[in-house]
């Protein structure tokens, strides 16, 4: 790895950091992940668990296991569910999808 590439591994966390303290993301707060997997998605995962929040991460089906082991409680596949038709409510929506309603 060049320290061009070095420089930019922590951006996500960075990011993901900033925009769940925005959030204000504490113990026992539902916080939904979308696009879960992706740089700054895959810390977020991370950072709320850290948090003691309980987190849904939605991303392709074969990204779920993955996501379980960064800490999500709950993973969704988005193209067999449609989050926005359930009962579920979430304290924090953490939208890493650049095109998602």
């Amino acid at each position: 790895m060049t320290f061009e590439e070095a420089a930019a591994v922590p951006l996500g966390g960075l990011n993901a950091l900033h925009f769940l303290r925005l959030g204000k993301v504490g113990p026992g707060e539902r916080v939904l992940s979308n696009g879960a997997r992706g740089s700054i998605g895959s810390f977020g995962v991370q950072i709320a668990k850290a948090m003691r929040a309980h987190v849904t991460a939605i991303d392709a089906p074969h990204k779920a296991g993955l996501l379980q082991e960064l800490g999500a409680d709950r993973t969704v596949d988005y193209t067999a569910e449609d989050i926005t038709t359930g009962k579920e409510r979430f304290d924090v929506i953490f939208d890493m999808v650049v095109n998602s309603s």
